[in-house]
C-alpha cells in the first residue's frame, strides 16, 4: 500500500499523533516500525492540514496566512510507530526541527543506526 494513502486513511482518527500531544510531563515512548515519509504541510483557513511531498511554488488559495508568520508550511517526517503508552500502532508526525535533527543524528551514528532496528523495553 502507498504509505501516503495509508497516512490519509488514518488522518483524523486517534491513531494519528503528533509528538507534543502527550500529556504534560508524560514520556512519549514509541518504536519506529517504518521508513520515514517526508513532506510539507500547511493549514487551510478551515483548519485542515494539506500535505505534499514537495514544497509549494505558490501560496494556495485556501492557505491560512493569518498567523504571525503568515505563509509558513512546515517540513515533516511521519512514521508508523508502536506507541508503548497506548499499546497500539499509530502514525507519528514530527515537525519540530530540534527533534528531527536529533533523530537524524541517531540514524547517522553507527552506534545507533536504523531506528527500526531498536529493541526498546516496554
Amino acid at each position: 500500500m502507498d504509505p501516503w494513502i495509508f497516512a490519509r486513511w488514518v488522518r483524523g482518527t486517534k491513531d494519528w499523533r503528533r509528538i507534543h500531544e502527550a500529556a504534560p510531563r508524560r514520556e512519549n515512548k514509541f518504536g519506529i516500525l517504518s521508513a520515514a515519509i517526508t513532506g510539507y504541510e500547511y493549514w487551510t483557513e478551515d483548519r485542515k492540514p494539506v500535505r505534499a511531498r514537495e514544497p509549494w511554488k505558490f501560496i494556495p488559495n485556501d492557505a491560512d496566512i493569518s498567523g504571525e508568520n503568515g505563509w509558513n508550511p512546515k517540513h515533516f517526517w511521519a512514521f508508523v510507530v508502536y506507541n508503548f503508552n497506548e499499546k497500539q500502532i499509530q502514525i507519528l508526525e514530527i515537525t519540530q526541527t530540534g527533534i528531527l535533527s536529533k533523530l537524524e543524528g541517531y540514524v547517522k551514528n553507527e552506534d545507533w543506526g536504523d531506528p527500526r532496528e531498536y529493541s526498546p523495553r516496554a
